[in-house]
């Protein structure tokens, strides 16, 4: 016989083999089919890793020295201290050994398990768990895996124990995981994930379950949040070692991670000896096998395990597996006692569709898409119900640390019992399984604290504090926290309780309180009272230095001040300015409350008229309120402003209309107006202003008059304007009246039209009427006068007509009388000659006037004189008496034959004696010439007095007198004038004129 054995010292095994003098004969074939199996294998391929299970801890090596005493060749693997277990390497005949040995209750392979496969804490409320302080501070959660990330920092100083078992069966096929490469390892590094032997992410699984069950994200980059107990500490325990080859790792490639139960074992064996120095509150295992369990397997070496784990009240949580089994699950979750998990979508109660299920399943929780931490320091995201697992052994150490004295089942029953019911097809029937709801799992076991209050109601009014008092109380003597829907609660003594509330709006703060009691749960009770708030209304008042008085049409402002003792009111206000009207003016909050509000309201007005009024400040808040102040405002006339207007003419003429315009401004808008204009003669004119603007602001008017000016000078012009409260006001101006001299207009009715020219004409002694008519604008006093200019160069006639005789008119005439005055006058002119009369006219003021008219007297001859006889009288040297006339009379001759036509001096000039003498002379061979001379020749003879204009003419020699002088006159000049005449035209008109001159008429 060969045996092996590492656990127990040389002197123990030598006496065993000593003492063993027998063979037990050969055992009959094992009623058990896995035994007769396992019995065949070894026959087949050698020794078997089995797990012996024992009646006991004691039989452990009676049972080891049978198999010594035998010639079976078995390897112990791990004799475990605290379950009745053996882990051994056994051939056929050690198996024959054990099977038949009474005190071994079962055999069973030691097989290797592979890991089955995220983070959903908000969808199982364990996020308002942790949020009411209870993250499973105190407890501690074991991790049966592939070891952690010690330095993550998701797990930051909470990794309080480590453990390594990771026994390998052919270390050319197998690595141990254990840092320090033997079998097992204890202490300060034993669960390292990151070794060299943990390549790629052979090792994240158990870094990742950790960090489900109890990472911390607080103050981490890159997290996910919290795991389920984010305060508990951590075991971890690695029982995985490496697969190098494909046979061992189908149907997933090699390497790969595996573990076998033994290890499993010795890693529920680790966690029961730490109980004694460390609250273990669960033990998580995922891990499972690949056969569908579709009723316990309560003879699974770990089920006693589990079971003294249970005793000292740490829960096994175990992943129900991923084979997609719909009635069963996998080994251990089949075990009765383990708390088998499934796993239901990451953030609804959908299946995770490849997690077995069934009526074995304890709970469920979220499986897939659960992102957590790996190694390397970071996060990643993994399905399977080994993710749902730790969500449950979380679970467990946020409840143990609520609930310390409770029992497993207590705290399993309050998972199950709060849990979300998931219900699922499980072959022909409907199973229904519970997803845990981590916060009402807590509030299972809780009491409901209670709160009363000692008046239904509370009346006050605004801007005063409301109160209320009661009671409130919790059988489990937690922390309470009072609350109340608006305002202040505060404990006053034991059990009792305040409530205050500075109300600041009535009544649109009335309203139903709710005051509320809740414990570190959040659970609680509440009750209601009523809240009534009374408005109050603002008081106002006329603001100190307000003033009494102003005048109409002037800004009048009004301040009034009020105060409320709700401050969250807001105003408006009414300014009644006792005149028929009023407006909104603001209500200005100057000082916010509390304890109340102070504003004031500002306004300002014009009045229209002088009077006594009463201004009223009424303020209204929001509620309705509303109170008044008033006084009195004393408003005094303002007389009318009287303007001139800028354009006023202040110059006219006597005679004329001067327009007097003036503007007024009144600020009283409601006046009536009268006006009165002074000429500054004497004379007044009440007038009726024209309104031109009718206020407000003001009232704007105009003031017209008119008045004519009999005489001139400076008049000062008044406009006064009066309102009907008497005010008045004037304006005024200078009007300088310019005197107008008096016309003088001879009347030429009776004048004949020579050359463009009237001319009165007679003959010598015979009298001559003239008629002069004078006008004047002015009241003046005329004088008339005449010279007939054949004497000195004075007047010969002054005629005086008086405005009013017999007196003579004043300076400044008072009267409006214009003048028209005709002055007829007679006068027989001293000889033949051509005369200009003069008519003159002057006023009392100096103004004169004058005309004039053209008198041609002419001489009484009755015989023509022919050409040679004027040549002899225009002769120079000394006269003859009776022959010759006067030079004097020649020149007045001529004077008057130049008047006469227009040939002479205008073609031909015979201004002087000397020049007519030329003319008069015999000239044959100028047809002109010639036809001028018998021109001079007529003119003179009419001078003379042998012609009139009149004087009928024979122009043909019949005899028969055809024409008149003037025509024939007329005639001529007209030919001669003619540039165009010809010299038998010329030489026809001197035959003429040569015939008058010589016949006569």
């Amino acid at each position: 016989m060969k045996l092996r054995r590492s656990l127990f010292a040389g002197a123990l095994a030598l006496a065993t083999l000593t003492a063993a003098v027998t063979v037990p004969a050969q055992a009959a074939p094992s009623p058990d089919p896995a035994v007769s199996q396992l019995i065949e294998q070894a026959e087949e391929e050698g020794p078997q890793r089995v797990i012996v299970r024992l009646a006991t801890v004691a039989a452990q090596q009676p049972v080891l020295d049978n198999l010594e005493d035998s010639n079976a060749e078995s390897d112990v693997n791990y004799q475990y201290k605290l379950f009745p277990l053996l882990a051994l390497d056994a051939d056929e005949q050690a198996l024959r050994e054990l099977d038949a040995d009474p005190r071994v209750i079962s055999i069973q392979e030691d097989k290797e398990e592979h890991a089955t496969l995220g983070n959903s804490i908000p969808w199982i409320n364990a996020d308002q768990a942790q949020g009411f302080g209870f993250s499973g501070d105190g407890q501690a959660v074991a991790i049966l895996d592939t070891g952690i990330d010690r330095d993550h920092p998701f797990f930051a100083g909470r990794l309080v124990s480590e453990a390594c078992y990771s026994s390998v069966e052919d270390s050319d096929e197998q690595t141990s995981l254990c840092p320090n490469g033997a079998a097992s390892q204890l202490g300060a590094g034993a669960a390292d994930a990151e070794t060299a032997a943990c390549t790629g992410t052979l090792c994240d699984h158990g870094t990742h379950v950790a960090g489900i069950a109890a990472g911390n994200g607080t103050g981490v980059t890159g997290a996910p949040g919290n795991g389920v107990a984010a305060a508990a500490d951590i075991i971890a325990i690695q029982v995985f070692h490496r697969n190098d080859v494909a046979d061992r790792c189908a149907p997933a490639a090699a390497p790969c991670v595996t573990a076998y139960q033994s290890d499993q074992v010795r890693g529920l064996e680790r966690v029961l000896a730490l109980n004694a120095t460390i609250d273990i509150a669960a033990a998580n295992i995922s891990i499972g096998g690949s056969v569908q369990n579709m009723t316990a397997c309560d003879t699974d070496v770990r089920k006693d395990p589990i079971d003294d784990l249970l005793g000292v009240g740490i829960a096994t949580v175990i992943a129900a597996g991923n084979s997609g089994f719909t009635t069963g699950v996998a080994a251990p979750g089949c075990i009765s006692t383990a708390v088998t998990v499934g796993g239901t979508q990451d953030n609804s109660d959908a299946l995770y569709l490849n997690g077995n299920r069934g009526s074995l399943l304890d709970l469920m929780a979220p499986g897939q898409n659960i992102q957590s931490s790996i190694p390397d320091d970071t996060f990643g995201n993994m399905t399977g119900t080994s993710m749902a697992a730790p969500h449950v052994a979380g679970a467990f150490a946020v409840l143990r640390a609520a609930y310390p004295n409770a029992t497993h089942a207590t705290l399993l029953g309050y998972l199950r019992d709060t849990g979300v019911d998931v219900s699922y097809t499980s072959g022909t029937s409907t199973v229904t399984t519970p997803r845990i709801d981590m916060l009402a799992a807590l509030r299972a076991g809780n009491a409901d604290p209670s709160i009363t209050v000692d008046s239904p109601s509370v009346t006050v009014n605004e801007g005063s504090t409301a109160t209320m008092t009661g009671s409130f109380a919790d059988a489990d003597s937690t922390t309470l926290t009072l609350g109340a829907s608006v305002g202040t609660i505060t404990t006053t003594g034991p059990g009792r309780w305040k409530w205050t509330y500075d109300t600041s709006d009535g009544p649109t703060q009335s309203r139903t309180v709710s005051v509320t009691v809740s414990d570190d749960l959040g659970e609680g009770a509440g009750r209601d009272f009523s809240l009534v708030v009374n408005n109050v209304a603002p008081s106002a008042g006329i603001a100190p230095g307000q003033a009494t008085s102003v005048t109409e049409g002037g800004l009048f402002s009004v301040r009034a001040t009020f105060s409320d003792p709700g401050w969250a009111d807001t105003y408006t206000a009414l300014i009644d300015w006792g005149d028929g009207s009023s407006g909104p003016a603001p209500a200005t909050v100057t000082t916010q409350g509390p304890p109340a509000d102070l504003g004031e309201v500002t306004g300002s007005h014009r009045y229209a008229d002088n009077g006594t009024y009463t201004v009223k400040v009424t303020v209204t808040d929001d509620d309705g309120g509303s109170t008044s102040a008033s006084f009195a405002v004393q408003v005094s006339n303002v007389a009318p402003a009287t303007t001139i207007d800028p354009g006023q003419v202040k110059t006219i003429n006597e005679g004329t209309v001067l327009t007097a315009k003036a503007s007024f401004v009144d600020p009283g808008w409601a006046d009536t107006y009268t006006a009165l204009l002074t000429w500054g003669t004497g004379e007044t004119s009440p007038v009726t202003p024209l309104i031109t603007q009718d206020g407000p602001p003001v009232d704007r008017g105009e003031v017209t008059g008119s008045h004519a000016y009999g005489d001139n000078g400076s008049f000062g012009v008044g406009v006064k304007v009066t309102d009907d409260d008497g005010g008045t006001s004037t304006g005024s101006f200078t009007v300088v009246v310019n005197n107008v001299a008096p016309t003088a207009t001879i009347d030429e009715t009776g004048a004949v039209n020579v050359n463009g020219v009237p001319t009165f004409i007679a003959h010598q002694g015979q009298p001559v009427t003239f008629a002069g008519r004078s006008t004047d604008p002015g009241s003046d006093d005329l004088t008339l006068s005449w010279s007939w200019g054949d004497g000195p160069p004075v007047p010969d006639v002054v005629t005086p007509y008086l405005v009013n005789p017999p007196g003579t008119d004043p300076a400044v005439s008072p009267s409006l009388q214009p003048r028209d005055v005709t002055d007829t006058k007679s006068h027989t002119f001293g000889g033949a000659c051509s005369y200009e009369v003069g008519f003159g006219a002057t006023d009392d003021d100096a103004g004169a006037s004058s005309d004039t008219a053209k008198v041609v007297i002419t001489g009484n001859a009755h015989l023509t004189r022919i050409a040679p006889l004027w040549h002899l009288q225009t002769r120079p040297g000394p006269r003859l008496p009776l022959v010759d006339l006067p030079v004097a009379t020649v020149n007045c001759y001529l004077q008057v034959a130049q008047h006469m036509s227009r040939v002479l001096s205008e073609v031909t000039d015979v201004s002087t004696m000397a020049k007519a003498h030329a003319l008069l002379g015999l000239t044959l061979l100028n047809p002109k010439r010639e036809l001028d001379r018998q021109i001079l020749t007529a003119w003179l003879n009419f001078a003379d007095g042998s012609f009139d204009l009149s004087t009928a003419v024979d122009t043909n020699l019949d005899l028969k007198k055809d024409s008149t002088f003037g025509a024939v006159m007329a005639n001529a000049e007209t030919i001669r004038l003619n540039p165009a005449s010809t010299n038998a035209q010329l030489r026809s008109q001197v035959l003429l004129l040569e015939k008058l001159n010589l016949l006569g008429s």
